[in-house]
């Protein structure tokens, strides 16, 4: 069956075989210019053909494949055959999976597969090698660091070990194995990682498995393929239907999370496609705006894999689809291995010097023609290049979906949801007791003794009151928290707009050998979970309320021993879990995660506006900023070197005006006009923000009204937000300007009254550009 993608100018249509996908088909273009569509397009040809599709959807473009096809007057209004859409109508369904979430259906991953025993030689080594890196990313360790290698070879040795010895892999029996390895594994791992390391990457290696993010791992339908695809005979796709599973990471929000269960699907995938060959198209791939999960320089958990799938996908019959609005930002060897690409607008000259070498080496005689003509398309128009398929590039017209192309909030997805779930409840979820012989789960673990119990729950007799003669007289070492910004910003100045600040270069790493040293072997581990101290949980569930506590005031309010809570506070803040500040004589401990920041006196919540540009979006205003050299040899050309979100603290004052009406006003009768508002200010100078469209963000007095002022009011929402969950410069609360100035700066500016003063913090990028001599530049937008 013909893939119909649209019409040539001349209003022919392009049509190109089912089999072109096996070659892997890319969309590149700025946001805007159908790239997107394009792509759903070719899902929806590809459900036409019969093949089922997995859609990795980061915005909620892709669920509206769920909304249903368009009525037949739309659909010949824009030139599209109904008999087309009755087709795909009788023949789609789409399942809108959710991450960590009850939104959509919800779906969870081990992180560690188990399936990882039955892959044979070379295939085993390399799914364990990427597993280690996943684990290693979600602990929280830099792949690129030594300490991240030398874990990662630490997991690589423990999951080899474990496998050899017949034990069936999971995260609960690779955080136990490393548990029991005890000392003596801590000195057989010693050739590859510190000890204190190790304990440091074992403590958070059991605390993954506790709050919240344990839905990554539990709570939900587990990451299968043929679940995905609905041929598990548990939740079935309906008769002569093909499955579109949409799998909507949005619900997680850390990039970290998003690139870890990326990381499980490419390598579900990879082992799924091993276990089921086909030289014949038989599975779409698709990732929308995959720029964040496949760098061309930092090796997010998903890298590797999907590296993998993309060089490997096409001899097992797995046709992958990639879209992004950057290509800069995408591993060139991962665009290498697409046959097929369609380009959208391209206007910046970063865009267009990326995609040069494959129009040279696709089309060799138009390459300079095409690159001139990319800056002028309009959306929808695409230029699309198939050497395998197509003599030479042609203009494309994408066709009309027959879907309707909406964005779906998360609302919208668990409402569709809703008659879905009941079709998944069959599914054991990760982590339940496995069962035994006959079927039934395995018994639990009997509850401790009522003595052993008080004997935990008071930190355990005797050590606790030999440490508490030297403690209680000993005070708290002053151990301040940590801030984002000290290193970074110390300063505010200048504000808000094109903030610049030269940093030192880094250090390049050290290189690593390939392969790590052997090491002894280690002691085997009983198959049992790691659990967490209850004295930290205590802890952890004592500071959840966003406040703060000395170390006495909670062992009081755990009725335990103030020398055992020193100690499992210590272990917190070790792993990042609590920070500490000193609160008059005392040290005080407060819970990041909590949502608070008691540190600072910051009420909570607050209120922060909503962001409007996103990682992608920021990617690109970047290669704006990036000089280059003039005429290729003068100065410093310039690359990104890291994106990162920030949140700026401003004033926000209401007022009320009144302003003189017009002169016909004055004849007929009437008052002034009385006008009510919001101005803000800058919280260490006091200057007035000002926004515009054109010219974003900027400091000024725009006249004598304040209701003439442009600001943020009628073009963003306030909403209102946790301050631990903002990404703040801790100096711009500390060093505000007190709220009586604020209002005293207002009323010497204009002849109105101020009725309400509140904070609100804007949503901004940070930049770091890094030039070919080693020097850094930080650009804030």
């Amino acid at each position: 069956m013909a893939l119909r993608l649209g019409t040539q100018g001349d209003g022919e249509p392009i049509e190109l075989p089912a089999e072109v996908l096996l070659r892997h088909v890319m969309a590149l273009g700025s946001s805007g210019s159908g790239k997107t569509v394009f792509c759903k397009v070719v899902v929806e040809e590809a459900v036409c053909a019969g093949l089922p599709a997995i859609c990795v959807d980061p915005q909620g473009d892709l669920c509206s494949l769920a909304a249903g096809t368009l009525d037949d007057d739309e659909l010949r209004a824009q030139g599209v055959d109904p008999a087309w859409a009755r087709a795909l109508r009788e023949r789609l369904e789409v399942v809108v999976f959710t991450p960590g979430s009850e939104r959509g259906v919800p779906l969870c991953a081990d992180p560690v597969d188990p399936g990882l025993a039955d892959r044979e030689g070379r295939e085993r080594v390399q799914a364990i090698t990427q597993t280690a890196g996943v684990v290693v990313g979600l602990l929280g360790f830099d792949l690129d660091s030594d300490d991240g290698a030398g874990l990662a070879a630490v997991v690589d040795r423990a999951l080899s070990a474990m496998i050899e010895r017949g034990e069936r892999p999971s995260l609960a029996a690779l955080s136990a194995h490393l548990d029991a390895s005890g000392e003596s594994g801590h000195e057989a791992y010693a050739r590859l990682l510190d000890p204190k390391k190790l304990r440091l990457a074992q403590q958070r290696l059991a605390r993954l498995d506790i709050g919240a993010r344990r839905l990554l791992f539990h709570g939900g339908v587990p990451l299968d393929v043929d679940v995905l695809l609905g041929r598990d005979p548990r939740a079935p796709v309906a008769d002569g239907k093909v499955r579109v599973a949409v799998i909507y990471v949005n619900t997680l929000h850390q990039q970290d999370d998003k690139d870890f269960f990326v990381a499980a699907i490419a390598d579900r995938l990879y082992g799924w496609m091993l276990a089921n060959p086909s030289p014949a198209p038989q599975l779409l791939f698709y990732i929308d705006e995959v720029a964040p999960f496949i760098p061309p320089v930092r090796k997010p958990a998903c890298k590797e894999g999907l590296s993998l799938l993309f060089k490997q996908a096409r001899k097992y019959g797995v046709c992958c689809v990639m879209a992004t609005q950057n290509p800069g930002d995408v591993d060139y060897r991962a665009m290498a291995q697409f046959g097929t690409w369609a380009l959208g607008r391209l206007t910046t000259r970063q865009d267009l010097k990326k995609v040069e070498p494959t129009l040279k080496s696709l089309a060799p005689d138009e390459a300079d023609a095409i690159a001139g003509r990319l800056p002028a398309l309009r959306p929808g128009e695409l230029v699309l290049l198939s050497p395998d398929q197509l003599e030479a590039p042609v203009e494309l017209k994408s066709r009309w979906l027959m879907t309707r192309h909406e964005t779906w909030s998360e609302e919208r997805i668990e409402a569709y949801a809703d008659a879905l779930r009941a079709r998944f409840e069959g599914f054991t979820e990760a982590g339940d007791p496995a069962p035994d012989a006959r079927g039934e789960p395995a018994e639990e673990p009997a509850p401790a003794s009522g003595a052993d119990a008080a004997h935990l729950a008071h930190g355990g007799g005797s050590e606790d009151a030999a440490e508490d003669a030297v403690e209680t007289a000993r005070e708290d070492a002053p151990r301040p928290a940590p801030s984002r910004a000290a290193d970074t910003v110390p300063d505010l100045e200048p504000p808000l707009h094109a903030e610049e600040a030269s940093e030192p270069a880094e250090d390049p790493a050290d290189e690593r050998p390939e392969e790590a040293p052997e090491v002894a072997p280690v002691v085997e581990a009983p198959a049992v979970e790691a659990a967490r101290d209850p004295r930290e949980q205590g802890l952890l569930d004592a500071l959840a309320d966003g406040g703060a506590a000395s170390a006495q005031e909670l062992a009081d309010r755990l009725r335990i021993s103030p020398a055992a809570a020193r100690r499992a506070l210590k272990r917190l803040l070790d792993g990042g879990e609590v920070r500490a500040f000193k609160q008059g004589r005392a040290q005080a401990y407060w819970a990041p995660g909590a949502g608070g920041r008691p540190d600072l006196g910051l009420p909570d919540p607050t209120l922060a506006f909503a962001r409007h540009i996103d990682l992608a979006a920021a990617r690109g205003l970047a290669d704006r900023e990036a000089r280059t050299k003039v005429l290729g040899l003068i100065g410093e050309a310039e690359s990104l070197a890291e994106v990162r979100p920030l949140h700026r603290l401003v004033y926000r004052l209401e007022f009320e005006e009144e302003v003189p009406r017009g002169l016909l006003a004055k004849v007929f009768g009437g008052g002034p006009d009385e006008r009510v508002g919001h101005v803000y200010l800058h919280p260490h100078d006091l200057s007035l923000v000002t926004y515009s469209h054109e010219r974003g963000v900027r400091f000024g007095d725009p006249g004598e009204r304040a209701s003439d002022v442009r600001d943020f009011d009628g073009v963003t929402e306030l909403e209102p937000a946790r301050p631990g969950s903002l990404d703040l410069e801790d100096a711009d609360w500390l060093r505000r300007k007190s709220e009586d100035e604020a209002r005293a700066a207002f009323r010497a500016r204009f002849a109105a009254t101020c009725t309400g003063l509140s904070h609100a913090f804007v949503p901004l990028w940070v930049l770091l550009l890094e030039g070919d001599k080693g020097t850094r530049r930080r650009v804030t937008l």
